[in-house]
């Protein structure tokens, strides 16, 4: 079986650009920020938005060290899966946000990473696998939470002659596998994260 098929490839794309999309954009937005002079300015923004919402910007940062691993484990997945995933993603998705969620959360990290890579370059080879998970996860997430949005809310424009009841089922019965995949995803980024923690000290020293 094909990895496209095994990660429904045609459902996600659209998310999976406009992740990447806003990489770009925020990286354009440090940019800006450099050469108007003032990129504490945007430095100050981000830690107060991460520091009000309570989230870790790049969770592989927040479990560097010897921690035991479990601590790690149930840190990331708390937040990757529940707060990440499912009610940063997946819950704006029932309300067809999810374009406009993926697209804020990858342009201030986007704005972020120069600014880490800077403070710290060796990082961001460690940041790149658990990055491309997250995306696929989110993306997937996204996909499952509008497809179940778009059936609640659009059922006739989304299924055709059908009601909103039935619309849901069809909605859910395709979208549900979706998210399951998605936080599998989540499991792993979790424990490569965690595994990654031990072997960032050396590289920072």
């Amino acid at each position: 079986m094909r990895i496209s098929t095994i990660i429904e490839w045609p459902k996600i794309k659209r998310y999976v650009s406009l992740g990447f999309s806003g990489l770009i954009i925020g990286i354009g937005i440090w940019i800006c920020s450099i050469l108007m002079g003032s990129p504490e300015h945007l430095w100050n923004l981000l830690d107060v938005h991460y520091e009000m919402r309570r989230i870790y910007p790049v969770p592989l940062l927040s479990v560097m060290g010897q921690n035991p691993f479990m601590d790690k484990i149930i840190c990331l997945l708390n937040y990757s899966i529940l707060r990440k995933c499912i009610l940063g993603m997946f819950v704006p998705g029932l309300l067809n946000l999810a374009m406009p969620a993926i697209i804020f959360r990858y342009m201030l990290l986007g704005a972020l990473i120069p600014i880490i890579i800077l403070d710290a370059p060796f990082i961001l080879l460690l940041m790149l696998p658990p990055l491309i998970l997250d995306v696929l996860g989110l993306s997937m997430a996204a996909a499952a939470g509008e497809g179940i949005g778009r059936a609640w809310l659009l059922p006739r424009r989304t299924y055709g002659d059908v009601g909103r009841i039935e619309a849901l089922k069809i909605g859910a019965a395709n979208s549900l596998p979706l998210m399951l995949k998605a936080i599998l995803i989540f499991v792993l980024s979790s424990i490569l994260e965690a595994l990654l923690g031990y072997v960032t000290p050396p590289f920072l020293s």
